[in-house]
């Protein structure tokens, strides 16, 4: 609450600024104050509308408020806009499988997968989601998501003894 009422002071300092506007969408999404994410959210894309991170939110929003058509739209959008962000296509993937669409869930899952290959950045939720999801699906390469991440960390930290933690 304290982040909010932060957030909300420095919105009516500065009405016009997307940083303050896409923060209090995020804090109001953890918060499940969907309405007023979507509100923030909105506002904060009609001032930087090439902004994929605020797509992407947006999507998680109207999927929280149980909007699919509008949240399917927001999660494409998201994704031309930044093609390369896993985290879109995982989320997307989650969705899409909630929403009974496996083929398409599949579908995102291995763009996860493609953009998740030497990307040692990742964080462990994530894979920790796209396997969870690989089980859901039946599918069989589940080792496939970790296998490439792990094998690089070991590299970067060959005498790590937490390195099987990941």
């Amino acid at each position: 609450m304290q982040a909010i009422s932060c957030l909300k002071r420095a919105n009516y300092l500065s009405p016009f600024d997307y940083n303050t506007l896409f923060n209090l969408g995020v804090v109001h999404i953890h918060t499940q104050q969907h309405a007023s994410a979507f509100h923030f959210l909105s506002a904060a894309i009609n001032f930087r509308p090439n902004s994929a991170a605020a797509f992407h939110m947006l999507a998680l929003c109207l999927k929280n408020m149980e909007d699919p058509e509008n949240a399917i739209q927001a999660f494409d959008q998201a994704g031309q806009l930044d093609p390369s962000e896993p985290s879109v296509a995982l989320n997307y993937a989650v969705f899409l499988n909630s929403k009974g669409d496996k083929d398409k869930s599949i579908e995102q899952l291995r763009k996860f997968q493609k953009l998740a290959e030497g990307n040692t950045a990742l964080d462990s939720q994530l894979l920790e989601m796209a396997s969870e999801l690989c089980v859901r699906l039946s599918l069989s390469d589940t080792t496939n998501i970790n296998s490439a991440h792990n094998a690089e960390q070991q590299d970067e930290n060959p005498g790590d003894p937490e390195q099987d933690l990941v």
